[in-house]
């Protein structure tokens, strides 16, 4: 085993705290998950999702602005992902699937964590039911593109940062798209273990889909 002195970043205090942040913040967002599956999203608090999850309102709103926000939290990094992709792609070459794979990335990842994918299917079917938490996720996807846009080589070059923009929410708009055919269909079937491959092929097939109708316009 190695220990602090062999320089192991796992034992650096800024990495602890980074974790300890992000399972305060995960455990939030499960807290808000369960509730909103017990009770409906309206019918929970704040007050109610930090007690659940063993914090004080206070801390709650170090990690999360608004109620709708901590439900919407991408945990899973489809944001941060591609978000990250962008940021270091040259805006006049990007691709569509480019951004694509990023997502079959991010899916394919999810396949070694049962825990995750049952909590993406969870949060997929509290956005169906609440048009708010929709928007909360919409919003934050809008500021993280923008702001990776910002970023990029040639930010200043408005066409290309326009393409970019166009590609991204092409590329979500098909995710959105297979996540709700993905939760709609566990839905109705009452399956207890969702499937992250069955999520995967629901994408691979709407990505084809996409690119068939892109053919024939």
């Amino acid at each position: 085993m190695r220990s602090a002195v062999d320089g192991d970043p796992a034992d650096n205090p800024r990495d602890l705290r980074a974790r300890r942040r992000d399972q305060t913040r995960a455990e939030i967002h499960s807290a808000a998950l369960e509730l909103s599956g017990l009770h409906g999203y309206d019918g929970i608090t704040v007050d109610d999702i930090a007690a659940r999850a063993g914090v004080s309102p206070r801390t709650f709103f170090r990690y999360f602005p608004t109620k709708d926000q901590a439900v919407a939290y991408d945990r899973w990094g489809f944001g941060a992902a591609s978000m990250a992709m962008i940021a270091a792609a040259d805006a006049r070459t990007l691709r569509l699937a480019d951004v694509e794979n990023v997502y079959f990335d991010v899916i394919e990842g999810l396949a070694d964590d049962p825990a995750a994918t049952h909590a993406l299917l969870c949060a997929c079917r509290v956005m169906l039911s609440s048009p708010q938490v929709t928007a909360a996720a919409l919003a934050a996807d809008a500021i993280a593109m923008n702001t990776a846009i910002e970023s990029i080589a040639g930010a200043t070059d408005v066409v290309a940062c326009s393409r970019v923009r166009m590609l991204f929410l092409v590329a979500r708009a098909v995710l959105s798209a297979a996540l709700t055919e993905w939760a709609e269909r566990y839905s109705a079937s009452g399956a207890e273990a969702p499937s992250a491959t069955v999520l995967l092929d629901i994408f691979r097939r709407l990505v084809a889909e996409l690119e068939v109708e892109r053919g024939s316009s």
